[in-house]
């Protein structure tokens, strides 16, 4: 009985050792083919990120050049660093991937589209044992990137000069302009103090036009008041006039200090000595200390809305109707000679809307020329510009005959040095950017980004620029 049991586990011990060695060689091509699927899959995932960061890159590098043929060749050749750069030579031992498709696509209106596919070989460490010694993996991607419709609206107030910040806003400005890809995307130009100048209507020839849109700014002057909604108004008029839905319709709105002027079309008051009759259209303003600390001391002036080009010697050009009148000798007189200023500007913004308290009488905003009245009318233009800007994302009738457009975002650029900055609250419900007192979701968010010094504003500018290409992707 011992020596059947003897050989009971004899038979069993070699059948163990068959079975093992049968299955070790059967497992070697699992497991060898488990090790190199898992290199192919790591390769494949490590190809596909560099080849997304590649279009996308080749994509935000279509504003390089002044032409459409230099601006693919800009993309290519980025789209091609940024491949090498994300997939280095040599990586795990694999060939240097090939592009086999690097094309631009230029069909679409508004649209271009950057499309890359990019292989590599993959060597095979243990199927090759079967007579497989490598493998090519392919990974693809493509970016698009949306025509962009930009109008710059730049204060040159009298306070930046104030602040010997004028050239730095300046400076900062033709950066932000240069990041649009001329020829494609179109880009305007307005400027604004006392009265706002269409300096630039909006096109595509903005780096080679003669003036270009950066020479215009080199030359611009810094004085006058802040007539803050008509500039935006008027901006909003630019983009629906060229009427391109498809491209990505945006409004950059800089601006160092709070709105102090609105345009409206005001009524000769009773005893006014005026030689005309009325009525009187034009920019009513605020007027501050002359030396610091710069205080809103009091109201008056009707200026023309319409600004001189660039450079100008003055932003306060009497309306032309104004002979006789008493603001004529001294613009602070201008309360004497009108009933008060409407609550509607020319443009159909509402100065009385519930955001800033404003005093009325008669229907009008009353405008003593005192710092009561200073501060009543500035709170009034804010409202002005405040509603703006609400009623622009509201889609509204632009009142220049062209149809009303959809989707306008706003960006706002706030400096900080001004002796009567910006209050930070309205830049942001004029951007509708998500942390504002009015944001809503039913209407395009911005981004409000403050520069609390001129040495500040030209990373403000680059980083609306940046977000603004962000979103045309």
């Amino acid at each position: 009985m011992f020596e059947r049991s003897s050989k009971r586990a004899r038979a069993q011990r070699g059948f163990v050792m068959q079975t093992s060695a049968i299955l070790f060689i059967i497992s070697i091509p699992v497991v060898g083919l488990v090790i190199d699927v898992g290199m192919d899959y790591m390769i494949q995932t490590k190809l596909q990120m560099a080849v997304d960061a590649a279009a996308l890159a080749g994509a935000r590098s279509l504003s390089r050049g002044n032409d459409s043929a230099s601006q693919q060749t800009a993309a290519k050749n980025t789209a091609q660093a940024y491949l090498t750069a994300n997939f280095p030579q040599g990586y795990l031992g694999v060939s240097t991937p090939q592009v086999t498709n690097l094309n631009v696509d230029e069909s679409k209106p508004n649209i271009r589209t950057v499309s890359m596919t990019a292989s590599t070989t993959v060597p095979l460490r243990f199927l090759s044992w079967f007579g497989a010694s490598s493998n090519t993996v392919y990974s693809n991607a493509s970016a698009v990137r949306r025509d962009v419709n930009v109008v710059v609206v730049q204060d040159r107030s009298g306070s930046l000069s104030n602040s010997g910040s004028c050239q730095p806003a300046k400076n900062a400005a033709i950066g932000f302009v240069s990041k649009f890809a001329n020829g494609r995307d179109n880009v305007g130009l307005i400027t604004f103090a006392s009265s706002s100048r269409v300096d630039f209507a909006l096109a595509n020839d903005f780096n080679t036009a003669s003036p270009s849109v950066s020479s215009i700014i080199s030359n611009v002057t810094c004085i006058g008041a802040t007539s803050s909604a008509q500039a935006l108004w008027t901006a909003y008029q630019q983009l629906a006039t060229l009427n391109q839905p498809a491209a990505l319709n945006v409004i950059l709105f800089f601006t160092d200090g709070q709105p102090t002027g609105v345009t409206a079309v005001m009524q000769k008051a009773g005893g006014s000595s005026c030689s005309s009759a009325g009525p009187f259209t034009g920019v009513f303003t605020v007027g501050f200390q002359t030396s610091a600390p710069f205080s809103p001391v009091a109201t008056g002036g009707i200026f023309a809305y319409q600004a001189p080009a660039q450079p100008m010697a003055s932003d306060s050009t009497l309306v032309s109707n104004s002979a006789g009148c008493a603001f004529a000798s001294n613009w602070t007189n201008a309360a004497s000679d009108i009933t008060g200023v409407p609550t509607i500007d020319i443009w159909g913004n509402n100065l009385n809307n519930g955001y800033q308290p404003v005093t009325l009488s008669g229907g009008l905003v009353t405008v003593p020329s005192n710092g009561t009245g200073a501060l009543n009318m500035i709170n009034a233009s804010t409202n002005a510009a405040d509603d703006a800007a609400a009623r622009i994302r509201a889609v509204a009738n632009p009142n220049n005959g062209s149809p009303a457009l959809t989707g306008v975002t706003i960006f706002s650029i706030g400096l900080g040095n001004s002796t009567y900055p910006a209050n930070g609250d309205f830049l942001r419900r004029v951007a509708n950017d998500p942390a504002a007192s009015s944001y809503t979701t039913s209407a395009p968010a911005g981004l409000y980004v403050f520069a609390p010094t001129a040495a500040d504003l030209s990373d403000a500018f680059a980083r609306v620029a940046s977000e603004i290409l962000r979103l045309a992707k």
